[in-house]
């Protein structure tokens, strides 16, 4: 018999918001997303993950199928126990594997604890009030989005759902 941990979801509670720098060498702030874009998609990665590196394509072809969506990584891993994951690898690995999303560096892991991000890959989506509306893995994304942004023209229609996160 498989277990699986179930953690709270996000879902409902306003994300917590971020200053935080990219690989850009500039500092991106969640408010402004929000201002900007009617989704805003917080990815945790991490630059060692087998199943972030697996799943990148379908995070590059997000943010291209949907241009009123920001998708926007975020490493928050702990780069004193991993050099892999410091900021200076974080940039090789963005040109590396052609990011077209910022990817930011959560060096203290504040924003992870805010969010309650347990796994890599994990996906928050963010309506532009700043309340998060998706809370789970990659899998179920592609699909969230697009019920979402359909509804969204329409009426606030709420959570889109909470599959369980993989990865490490």
């Amino acid at each position: 018999m498989v277990f699986t941990a179930h953690f709270p979801s996000a879902i409902g509670n306003y994300a917590p918001d971020f200053e935080i720098p990219g690989v850009d060498k500039e500092v991106h702030h969640l408010a402004r997303y929000l201002r900007t874009y009617k989704l805003v998609c917080v990815v945790f990665l991490s630059n060692t993950c087998a199943t972030v590196r697996s799943q990148l394509s379908k995070l590059k072809a997000i943010q291209q199928k949907f241009p009123e969506v920001q998708v926007i990584g975020i490493n928050s891993n702990d780069s004193h126990k991993s050099a892999a994951e410091g900021f200076e690898p974080m940039q090789e690995f963005a040109q590396q594997m052609q990011l077209n999303f910022p990817y930011l560096w959560d060096s203290t892991q504040d924003v992870a604890l805010g969010f309650q991000a347990k796994y890599t890959p994990q996906a928050f989506l963010i309506d532009p009030q700043g309340l998060v509306r998706y809370d789970g893995d990659l899998d179920g994304l592609d699909s969230g989005l697009s019920l979402w942004l359909d509804s969204r023209l329409e009426k606030d229609t709420g959570a889109i759902g909470y599959p369980p996160s993989r990865g490490r």
